[in-house]
C-alpha cells in the first residue's frame, strides 16, 4: 500500500492540519526520535538534495516507539529536480513501517514520476468551502454540480475544463468527486465514484489528452444518471 502522502492546495494553515490528521499524538510534539521534518530554511528559494540526503538513513532505522516512521517535507513544492530524483529512489524502496508526507501549495513544480507515486490529497481553499456551505444550505452557486448536469451541459463542461492546466482540472475532479460521495442513491453513487477514482488516478500518473479524457469519462458515466 502506498504511504506517500501529497497535501496540496488551500492555505498553508489549513495544508498544516491536514498533515497533522495524519500524527500520532506523540508525533505531533516538538521532539520525537520516529518523526523528521524537513523545511526550506530561510533565504534560500529551494529545498535541495542535501537536506534530502538524511532521509534514507533515517527510515533504515526501525521506529523507536510508534508504529511508523514519519517524514514530513513542508513546502516541498521548492524541491528541486535533483532532490526530487533522490527523493524517488527513497519512496520506491521506503520501508513498510514508514510514512511519507508532503504538504505544498502546488502540484506544479512535481516531477510526474514522483506525482505518479503519490496518494493525492487536495484542501480546499476558503472560497471552495463557502461554496460547499452554501451549497448545503440550499442557495445557489455559481459552479453548477456535475451531477445536475444534462448531457449537453456535461459536453460544454468538457470542452471548458480541457482548455485548463491539468492541476485546474484535478481540483475540479476533487470536488466532484466530494459531490458524488454525498448522493443518496447507491447506484449513480458507486458508479460515479468507481470512475471518478479511475480518472483520477490516470489523469495523475499519466501525460494524457485532457479533452479525450474528460469526454470519455462523460461518456462512460451517462449510464448512471437516473
Amino acid at each position: 500500500m502506498n504511504k506517500t502522502i501529497l497535501i496540496y492546495g488551500g492555505e498553508k494553515n489549513k495544508r498544516i492540519e491536514k498533515v497533522n490528521s495524519y500524527l500520532t499524538d506523540k508525533l505531533k510534539k516538538d521532539f520525537h526520535p520516529d518523526i523528521l521534518k524537513i523545511e526550506i530554511e530561510k533565504d534560500k528559494k529551494s529545498i535541495g538534495i542535501k537536506e534530502v540526503s538524511g532521509v534514507d538513513s533515517f527510515l533504515r532505522i526501525k521506529p523507536f516507539s510508534e508504529k511508523e516512521k514519519v517524514v514530513i517535507i513542508y513546502d516541498s513544492e521548492f524541491l528541486t529536480e535533483e532532490a526530487q530524483n533522490s527523493l524517488l529512489k527513497i519512496l520506491e524502496e521506503a520501508p513498510k513501517y514508514s510514512k511519507i508526507i508532503l504538504e505544498a501549495s502546488s502540484l506544479r513544480k512535481f516531477l510526474e514520476t514522483v506525482k505518479s507515486r503519490c496518494i493525492l490529497i487536495y484542501v480546499p481553499n476558503e472560497n471552495e468551502e463557502k461554496e460547499t456551505n452554501t451549497a448545503k444550505a440550499g442557495d445557489s452557486i455559481k459552479r453548477k454540480k456535475f451531477l445536475s448536469m444534462n448531457p449537453e451541459e456535461r459536453l460544454e463542461w468538457v470542452d471548458l475544463f480541457s482548455k485548463k492546466e491539468k492541476e485546474e482540472i484535478l481540483i475540479e475532479l476533487h470536488l466532484i468527486a466530494k459531490e458524488i460521495k454525498e448522493e443518496k442513491n447507491k447506484k449513480i453513487r458507486e458508479g460515479y465514484l468507481r470512475q471518478i477514482l479511475e480518472f483520477i488516478e490516470n489523469y495523475t500518473k499519466y501525460n494524457l489528452n485532457s479533452k479525450i479524457c474528460l469526454l470519455n469519462f462523460v461518456l462512460k458515466t451517462l449510464r448512471y444518471r437516473d
